[in-house]
């Protein structure tokens, strides 16, 4: 079992801290949300049902996830046929990805319900639209967006397509405008009380929350590289105070960073959100080639095939419980899913999933990628798979060779391209993960097994001559790994009295 398992870190650990607070009755923050407050609440009021155990918390979660799989199993029946919605529900329970996630205590275990939810109930409004349909397709979002805002880009999309839909079916100018104006209102049903609470107790407009300005930064500065979080700037509050509360250091660092450039002003969250964008956005004036560069780094990360973990490290986490190996993973759920897109056959499906997770892959990418959160384009992509494989074997059947040709054709470049690693990220996550497992064997004793798992992790450093290819700032982290790699095996010599060496392996930075 995890170590993290009863005693959460990072993000988990401010989840069931502030779902803590709202199962014993404080339901009013002290300020505008930094967060949007959906997982938390539901969180909270699970604790407040049943006490807050974190064992039934991670299987209602999980329960959760077996229903988003019932979800995308029906959305894919809808889209793409029967046979293709069995096997897209089939995919995503099992996939390695959704299947992780799941038991972690964080948001995702919420949005990525919601997320179908939101797109079965535009599924049903695009293809036969009724007032009640057009409002299910606003509450839906309005609830995922309280949950992770950035699904709000993908608003005006959704409300495209309900009106295109509209105007197919004959409804005239002012019954549309009354369908938009309805969608809208239905939006607002779970936004609005956090954007109230936001101004009782700030005095201050934050629709939902005010993170979005450091979170830009973070994804689109001189300091970025597009794959990972990290503190914007120093800041002035303890992450764990001394009676064990946590306190996000993005948080504090952005809050404390925006009050120093305003000379020591007060300021309003929608006042820091607001001073960080305008850095990003000024870094991005300032260096467009770079940052074009980064956005093509965000890209990549984004179709890849290997899972960026930020809050661990994922290459660990599926290599150390075998059955992930053979459960689905994005590195050929993706091919197969361009290849469901290209494939012959009814064009509605394959044109509604392919809109919706190009302009949510933006959301993504506008920021900076991780695999979590990656999770949403999860349930789309497994559809696309599963029409992929049954669209190909019925025309296999049929010895329709050539409709074959180009989606196979594509599958396999897609396979090969995404397999690549051009920014070297892999090599710092392989090798932390093999210093943590060489660490937890010394820990046990087994000091021969953990110097074969360090020289291991060393024997991934590229040799001299052949660094990690060239790109914004770097792989940053892969230094800081190899000097831990270094230190931790220089001290396992040092305690089986081989000093000689431990000075070698510890002398190069």
């Amino acid at each position: 079992m995890a170590p993290d398992f009863w005693s959460p870190y990072l993000d988990a650990r401010w989840h069931v801290q502030w779902a803590t607070e709202v199962a014993s009755g404080r339901l009013l923050g002290s300020e505008a949300f930094f967060r949007a407050p959906l997982y938390p609440y539901f969180l909270g009021a699970l604790f407040a049902l049943v006490g807050p155990d974190l064992l039934v918390a991670r299987l209602v979660q999980l329960l959760l996830g077996s229903g988003t799989a019932a979800l995308t199993g029906l959305l894919g029946a809808r889209l793409c046929g029967r046979r293709a919605g069995f096997l897209a529900g089939i995919l995503f329970g099992c996939a390695a990805s959704p299947v992780l996630f799941d038991s972690e205590l964080l948001l995702e275990s919420l949005f990525v319900p919601l997320i179908v939810l939101s797109m079965l109930a535009l599924e049903a409004a695009s293809r036969s639209p009724s007032t009640g349909r057009v409002a299910l397709v606003g509450l839906a979002f309005g609830f995922a967006s309280i949950t992770r805002p950035n699904i709000v880009l993908v608003v005006p999309l959704a409300a495209l397509l309900v009106l295109v839909a509209a105007r197919r079916a004959g409804w005239s100018t002012s019954r549309r405008a009354g369908a938009f104006c309805l969608m809208l209102l239905a939006f607002g049903i779970p936004v609005a009380p956090v954007t109230l609470h936001n101004w009782v107790v700030s005095d201050d407009f934050v629709p939902i929350s005010w993170q979005g300005g450091v979170n830009f930064f973070i994804g689109n500065s001189a300091q970025a590289s597009g794959d990972e979080a990290f503190m914007p700037a120093p800041t002035d509050a303890q992450t764990y105070a001394a009676d064990g509360t946590y306190t996000d250091n993005v948080l504090s660092a952005s809050r404390y960073a925006a009050r120093v450039a305003a000379a020591g002003a007060v300021l309003k969250p929608s006042e820091i959100s607001a001073y960080w964008f305008q850095q990003a956005l000024a870094w991005i004036r300032c260096h467009p080639r770079e940052w074009l560069r980064l956005t093509a780094d965000k890209v990549f990360y984004c179709l890849g095939a290997f899972e960026i973990g930020d809050q661990r490290n994922l290459v660990e986490c599926f290599g150390s419980w075998g059955p992930f190996e053979f459960l689905p993973r994005w590195r050929w759920l993706f091919p197969l899913a361009v290849a469901g897109l290209l494939l012959p056959g009814d064009r509605r499906g394959r044109l509604l999933l392919l809109t919706w997770s190009a302009v949510y892959a933006a959301s993504i990418v506008a920021f900076f990628v991780t695999e979590r959160f990656r999770l949403p384009l999860y349930p789309a992509v497994c559809i696309l798979a599963a029409r992929g494989v049954v669209a190909g074997l019925e025309l296999g059947t049929l010895r329709r060779w050539r409709a074959l040709v180009v989606p196979t054709a594509a599958a396999v470049a897609t396979a090969l391209a995404i397999s690549q690693d051009p920014t070297g990220y892999t090599v710092a996550e392989r090798m932390d993960a093999l210093r943590s497992q060489a660490s937890a064997a010394a820990s046990r004793g087994m000091l021969a097994r953990a110097e074969q798992l360090y020289l291991d992790a060393l024997a991934l450093n590229p040799p001299p001559g052949r660094g990690m290819p060239p790109r914004i700032g770097g792989r940053e982290h892969l230094p800081e790994v190899l000097k831990r790699v270094r230190a931790e095996y220089s001290a396992l010599l040092r305690l089986e009295g081989r000093t000689g060496q431990a000075s070698a392996i510890a002398g190069p930075q």
